[in-house]
């Protein structure tokens, strides 16, 4: 399992790689889940401390995950920890990076 401990530091240019296979899988609508995405992302990222060189396209990602939870249905609800961890990430998204998207 990844873990933004120890391994996060050796991980280099794979976090990239990491980081590609998520926003892929989340454009082109994949059912990878919004759940293992954010795992994923908090990992890769140190928990948005360090976004750089995609913290453009993480950007999209937050900004596309929150509106999904505004457009939740009772058919495919979110579970409530993933809900709590998406903001957190989004506060944490927020304060460790400037991002411009214009």
């Amino acid at each position: 399992a990844l873990s933004w401990g120890d391994n996060f530091d050796r991980l280099g240019p794979l976090r990239l790689e990491f980081f590609s296979v998520v926003y892929r899988a989340h454009e082109m609508g994949d059912a990878m889940g919004l759940e293992l995405e954010l795992a994923a992302l908090l990992h890769v990222t140190k928990n948005a401390q360090s976004c750089a060189p995609f913290e453009v396209e993480t950007c999209r990602l937050i900004i596309a995950w929150l509106y999904s939870l505004s457009a939740m249905t009772d058919a495919r609800p979110i579970p409530i920890e993933t809900q709590q961890d998406l903001l957190s990430f989004s506060s944490a998204f927020v304060k460790f990076c400037s991002v411009s998207l214009s």
